[in-house]
């Protein structure tokens, strides 16, 4: 079995947990299938990612996979589409019933990759990893006593990590689903203006919960200038920051929405990027100037953050979710028999 999966060569938490999670809880059947291609753990049911598979010789799975970064490949019919992530995903694909969870919740079926203390103490703070291109938020974490962690630390760390947490604030989705699936509470925060909602609302609506993310401010002027000009060119495409979709839309406005955000936008956010170069370097004496109060207005806002009501999907959805994606590994297992 091969297992298909984005791989970001500086890491990526959520895309690497394909490498310790299905070794742990897949069927020898499925492990030992030579000509098996699972589609994992994250945001790759797209025919970016998978296009090259339609038609070919190998027996494609999907398990736990989500939609987004662009539309469906154009013809799975011929593939095992065991579960996808939730109803977003499942309404895109036209199969409702498909909806379970992120593959990710499989985590909790491991016995070798964390161990959760009895009485966690620390604070996890996550950033999601387009925010590590701009301004550091560890100091202004550590300042406030947070556990600041990197998605792009090894994957058994980050788990250690978790293991000794009592909360989790994140920007990204899947420091969320392990923190829910280690039954750690979390709060969802946005830095980035990249950030996806419908990925998020995907797996959250699949979860019971709804995706209201705390916005956190810049910590530099800078850093202002450059994510004012992304908002503003989204707008242009008609993405309003998490409040373009909702529930229970039909299967056309998710695939207008996907087509929009994630196709002719990325060469103008390029040259958006070079014609507000001139404005960064004509304010960047304002920038020094206001760079205390920037830093602290955005500690104020974490530590504000903290104190938000948490997150945490109910128990007894979360091990109907559970058990819904072990009924959906003998699928894959009755298809490569």
């Amino acid at each position: 079995m091969d297992v298909f999966y984005f791989k970001d060569p500086k890491f990526n938490f959520g895309d690497d947990l394909n490498a310790y999670i299905w070794k742990e809880v897949l069927p020898k059947k499925i492990l030992e299938s030579p000509d098996l291609t699972l589609v994992g753990i994250g945001s790759i049911l797209t025919s970016e990612r998978l296009e090259k598979f339609v038609g070919g010789d190998r027996k494609i799975a999907v398990l736990g996979t989500g939609v987004s970064y662009g539309t469906p490949p154009s013809d799975m019919s011929a593939w095992c589409l065991a579960a996808v992530r939730g109803p977003l995903s499942a309404a895109v694909v036209g199969q409702p019933k498909l909806s379970v969870t992120d593959g990710a919740i499989l985590l909790a079926l491991t016995q070798n990759l964390y161990t959760k203390q009895d009485k966690p103490e620390k604070i996890i703070f996550m950033p999601h990893r387009s925010s590590l291109q701009r301004g550091s938020w560890e100091p202004i974490a550590t300042e406030l006593g947070l556990e600041y962690v990197s998605p792009q630390t090894d994957t058994l760390e980050i788990l250690r990590k978790f293991g000794e947490a009592k909360l989790v604030i994140t920007e990204a989705m899947h420091g969320a689903i392990v923190a829910d699936t280690m039954r750690i509470p979390w709060i969802p925060v946005t830095i980035h203006p990249h950030i996806d909602e419908f990925k998020w609302k995907d797996w959250t609506y699949s979860m019971g919960l709804d995706y209201r993310p705390i916005s956190l401010p810049s910590i530099s002027a800078d850093d202002f200038i450059y994510y004012q000009g992304l908002r503003g060119n989204m707008k242009k495409f008609g993405i309003h920051s998490t409040d373009t979709i909702r529930p229970g839309q039909d299967r056309k406005m998710y695939l207008d929405y996907l087509s929009r955000r994630f196709s002719p936008s990325y060469e103008q956010l390029h040259h958006l990027t070079k014609n507000i170069q001139y404005t960064r370097k004509a304010a960047s004496k304002f920038a020094r100037i206001t760079k205390p109060l920037c830093k602290a207005n955005a500690r104020r806002a974490l530590g504000e953050a903290m104190k938000s009501p948490q997150y945490l999907s109910a128990q007894a959805l979360f091990d109907e979710k559970l058990l819904r994606m072990q009924e959906a590994i003998r699928t894959v297992e009755k298809f490569v028999s």
